[in-house]
Parts: C-alpha cells; sequence; structure tokens
C-alpha cells in the first residue's frame, strides 16, 4: 500500500489553518487579545474563524492517523472512511468553488482501501 492518502490528508489540513489564519488573521487577533476563553461567541466573524481553523485540524489529524496506519499496511476502518467520504461529498456540494474538490482524492482511496481489505 503506497503512502499517500494519509499525508495528502495532512496537507490539506495544514494549508487549511494556514490560510484561515491569514483570511481571518483580524479574527485570530481579537481572539487572542480577548483572552481566548468566551472570546468567539457573540462574533459571527470569529464563529467562521473557529470552525475554519477546526475543520483544518481535524482533516490534518485524520490524515496523521491515515498515514500511521498506511505506514503499517493496514487498511483503513469502514465507519470511519465512509463518514469521511460522506463529509467530503457534502462540503463539495455545499460548497463547490471552494477547495473542499482536494478531499475527493484522498476520500475516493479511503473508500476503496476500507471495501478491499476483506477480500480474500
Amino acid at each position: 500500500m503506497r503512502r499517500w492518502v494519509g499525508r495528502s490528508l495532512v496537507a490539506v489540513g495544514v494549508l487549511h489553518v494556514g490560510y484561515g489564519l491569514f483570511a481571518y488573521r483580524a479574527a485570530v487577533m481579537a481572539v487572542v487579545g480577548d483572552g481566548v476563553v468566551g472570546a468567539v461567541d457573540a462574533d459571527p466573524e470569529r464563529a467562521r474563524m473557529f470552525w475554519f481553523l477546526v475543520a483544518g485540524l481535524l482533516t490534518a489529524l485524520f490524515g496523521a492517523m491515515t498515514d500511521w496506519l498506511e505506514r503499517r499496511g493496514t487498511p483503513p476502518p469502514r465507519a470511519p472512511s465512509l463518514g469521511f467520504a460522506l463529509l467530503a461529498l457534502a462540503s463539495i456540494a455545499a460548497l463547490p468553488e471552494s477547495g473542499a474538490w482536494l478531499l475527493a482524492p484522498p476520500a475516493a482511496a479511503l473508500l476503496a482501501r476500507a471495501w478491499s481489505r476483506h477480500r480474500g
């Protein structure tokens, strides 16, 4: 099994966080300036920034876990692979002009690997 799925997801997650820190830099600085705790709730722009960064971090973490499995030659489990593919599909459908398309190849590979693992 060639190691590319996890690495690509880590890269997408890192790009997402990097872009988020740049695009939402005013909101990030405002949250930090307000002491972080409770500094997101009341402002929609801060909430968008928060969830944008969370999505990138979760993508990178899922990618790191996937790379860990790939390194060991272990196929990914079906449920998380299907869940990730559905999330990618929903993201592409909801935001077709976004970078969500970058999730399509790794999501497809996860599904293929997860369903081929039980073939004899």
